[in-house]
């Protein structure tokens, strides 16, 4: 899905959905009709064909999710969150101290 065909996304979609650079991101699947689901992320939705569509086991946190890391205790608030293949898991970016780190997170990461 690094550059999906035009005939993959809604037209209206297409050139905001390419912006999002949606290879490897984790949506969640807000409706489905006989020609496209609606997925979404980050507050937006994105029409596309199914063939797109992989699912995968329900992440326990969500992007704009505050959590708190085991270990130091600190907050931070999950930005971005993408689908690691090989662990078959979703990894978070985090908003920590103002600042995104580009370190990947785990579930393991988090308390609770």
């Amino acid at each position: 899905m690094r550059n999906p065909a035009p005939r993959l996304v809604h037209s209206e979609d297409l050139a905001a959905f390419r912006s999002l650079s949606p290879y490897g991101r984790v949506f969640e699947c807000v409706a489905e009709t006989s020609r496209y689901v609606t997925l979404s992320c980050g507050g937006k939705k994105f029409r596309v064909s199914p063939e797109l569509f992989r699912p995968v086991p329900a992440p326990r946190w969500r992007v704009g999710q505050d959590v708190v890391l085991k270990g130091d205790g600190r907050s931070a608030t999950i930005v971005e969150m993408a689908w690691h293949h090989q662990r078959e898991q979703a990894m978070y970016f985090l908003l920590l101290e103002g600042k995104k780190k580009s370190r990947r997170y785990w579930e393991s990461d988090f308390v609770g």
